[in-house]
């Protein structure tokens, strides 16, 4: 997921979004939660472990992704939320059939 390292922007990017949507909707988010996220992503992970939506990509099951993709992009167009990464991202992960 480093490598590029513009996928740590992607990622960052994803992250501000999540927030910005979150807080839209009500939700009460620390100020340092991206700062966490990222710290705890880059200096505590095991790197033997995968995410869950990865595991099942790898093994031919059905992802998450309307759980987590589907909901973030169409709560944050219910709540006027731009979120232009998270529409890509979820675009393409749902052309790819995933």
């Amino acid at each position: 997921l480093l490598k590029p390292p513009s996928r740590l922007d992607e990622l960052n990017g994803l992250l501000q979004e999540a927030v910005a949507v979150g807080k839209a909707d009500g939700a009460r988010l620390p100020d340092n939660l991206i700062e966490t996220i990222n710290n705890q992503f880059l200096h505590e992970r095991n790197l033997d472990t995968t995410s869950s939506m990865a595991t099942d990509v790898m093994n031919g099951r059905r992802t998450e992704i309307e759980t987590f993709g589907g909901h973030l992009t169409r709560l944050a167009k219910r709540l006027g939320v731009p979120v232009p990464l998270s529409d890509r991202f979820y675009a393409e992960m749902k052309k790819q059939g995933l």
